[in-house]
């Protein structure tokens, strides 16, 4: 079953300053929690889709923006292998990480070749940093789920995907009567879908985020 968009207060989603907010914060915590957070915002994976990405589940590609990550049908919420399309912005992000790694098989492993642990504390800490940045603001209360629900809601209604190509992206079971087995037509509605957020969330980020790298495109008017 699919997010029920008309059935959701819109007033309990995160807003545009909010995602950007987060992203910001990110950048401020570092490694490893920042990218893992930023990541799980590109490809609307969950956290732990993320932590337990390994180097054999990518196919990396920045020249011609074909990378692809798979999850495996063991860690997949559908019980099927899932070929999550990876854009620019998030085919940098691993790269990143996997320049830094001291894991042979996780991207995102710790110095003893284990699996991310301490994740509650770290999102703890990445909530000081985007409060403190809101400064008189209210302090934003959210959850990581709230990324993929902010997601469904504006995809589907101001973007106008279908309910079917959004629960895509998010893993979730599809009605067997529109489905079927058509893993090539699933990867280009990904693809198409995560394109179409990713561009939404770089348009937020030229407007609202304070960091350099954004402010400067702000400025030029990108």
């Amino acid at each position: 079953m699919g997010w029920p968009a008309d059935e959701i207060d819109r007033e309990c989603l995160l807003s545009p300053t909010d995602i950007v907010d987060i992203w910001d914060a990110c950048e401020i915590v570092g490694t490893p929690y920042g990218p893992i957070v930023r990541l799980m915002m590109l490809t609307l994976t969950k956290e732990a889709d993320v932590v337990g990405m390994a180097v054999k589940e990518l196919v990396l590609d920045q020249r011609t923006n074909t990378s692809l990550w798979t999850i495996p049908s063991e860690r997949s919420r559908t019980g099927s292998a899932m070929a999550v399309p990876l854009t620019p912005m998030a085919t940098s992000i691993v790269l990143s990480a996997l320049g830094r790694r001291t894991n042979e098989g996780l991207i995102f492993g710790n110095r003893k070749r284990r699996k991310l642990t301490g994740l509650s504390s770290r999102k703890a800490l990445l909530d000081e940093w985007i409060n403190v940045s809101r400064y008189l603001q209210p302090a934003l209360d959210w959850k990581l789920g709230d990324i993929r629900r902010t997601f469904a809601v504006v995809m589907e209604v101001d973007q106008g995907f279908s309910r079917q190509e959004i629960n895509l992206c998010l893993d979730l079971k599809l009605p067997s009567k529109s489905h079927g087995n058509s893993s090539v037509s699933d990867l280009g509605t990904r693809r198409q879908v995560l394109e179409a957020w990713g561009s939404l969330l770089e348009s937020w980020l030229i407007a609202h985020s304070s960091l350099p790298e954004w402010r400067a495109r702000r400025t030029d008017g990108a």
